[in-house]
């Protein structure tokens, strides 16, 4: 199973190749960081072109498109780019032949589509038979580079012709497959596709949903292992409207399990490179401290930083450093790193 941004399929997280750019420098030239990326509005989503790993394509929350090819020394508004403003392009994935798909939504309305393009991101063309639904997630299936799978408002949809043609697969109108914000496809088998909604998650089997054995919930969050068979997730419980991490097994879609005890609020849980622990922020001590979990029975939820930290959204690649971010304003983004070494936090980004 791979990664949708932000959802599941691709970059683990929408800020994933950020992490990267980021970390990349030593820890000595730590205080001369700068930001990356266009300055001004919110980034929706960030992908990387699979053929040239120096290409970075950015989703704005107004329709535009950036991209850079440079690792993200430099961004470039791309012209006409996508062609429509108002919407807020929230999945972005690129294909093993560079060919880039964004889905969108409008940001004032109910409507969105997928759109696709074959030239870098200079020209898309808005596909039919998904326009008017709200896409909040896409995926890629990675054995099979025509299968694409899109989570809407109302369900979850599925082309097998690169985007030609869209068949619904999730029933209409049903009471909770709907609100799909991320998606993820078995690695080795396009037919089946994992779907997480505001209230559960559910799988799919050439077409027959089930569900994934986790709890009715909210659930706020939806991280997958490095291995890519378990999730890590925020569950709010309807009853105490608190949330606790869950670990789902993708294997054996009737396990799950509490991950977090602690009666105090704990979302947005991120994997260790490793896969051995878990991070998450927690408001147990009263404010957003950064906590972190070993996986495996009986390990003890102790604290990482003592500093605010937001949310949690990725983890460097030598284990060192957690990123984490938190809305500022309305268009604005602050972006911060924990030193899980040394201790305290560093701002790496402030709007």
């Amino acid at each position: 199973m791979t990664v949708c941004r932000k959802g599941l399929v691709g970059a683990r997280s929408a800020f994933l190749v950020l992490v990267v750019l980021l970390i990349a420098v030593s820890t000595a030239h730590a205080q001369k960081w700068s930001p990356v990326g266009p300055p001004g509005g919110t980034v929706r989503d960030l992908a990387h072109d699979p053929r040239n790993p120096d290409r970075v394509y950015l989703g704005t929350a107004d329709g535009i498109l950036y991209r850079s090819d440079d690792g993200g020394a430099s961004w470039a508004r791309l012209d006409p780019g996508f062609p429509t403003r108002g919407m807020s392009l929230d999945d972005i994935a690129v294909d093993a032949r560079s060919t880039v798909y964004v889905g969108y939504r409008e940001v004032s309305g109910s409507g969105g589509g997928v759109a696709r393009s074959t030239d870098a991101g200079h020209t898309f063309t808005l596909l039919p038979g998904i326009q008017g639904e709200s896409v909040r997630a896409i995926a890629l299936a990675p054995s099979s580079r025509r299968v694409i799978a899109a989570g809407t408002l109302t369900g979850v949809f599925l082309s097998r012709d690169a985007g030609q043609t869209w068949t619904r697969i999730t029933p209409k109108d049903h009471p909770d497959l709907r609100n799909i914000e991320s998606l993820a496809f078995d690695p080795d088998d396009p037919r089946v596709l994992y779907a997480g909604t505001w209230h559960l998650a559910w799988r799919t089997r050439d077409g027959q949903e089930s569900g994934a054995g986790i709890q009715a919930g909210n659930i706020v969050n939806f991280r997958l292992s490095p291995d890519d068979r378990q999730v890590a997730l925020s569950r709010v419980d309807p009853l105490t409207n608190t949330s606790d991490i869950w670990i789902a097994d993708l294997e054996r879609a009737a396990a799950s399990t509490r991950f977090t005890l602690n009666p105090m609020n704990d979302i947005s849980p991120v994997w260790s490179p490793d896969g051995g622990r878990v991070a998450f922020r927690s408001d147990r001590t009263g404010g957003n401290i950064l906590f972190g979990k070993a996986f495996g029975a009986g390990s003890d939820e102790h604290a990482l930083s003592r500093d605010d930290v937001a949310n949690p959204s990725d983890w460097s690649p030598d284990g060192r450093y957690v990123i984490f971010h938190q809305a500022v304003a309305i268009n604005g983004l602050d972006v911060g790193m924990a030193d899980l070494q040394n201790g305290g936090t560093r701002t790496l980004r402030r709007s």
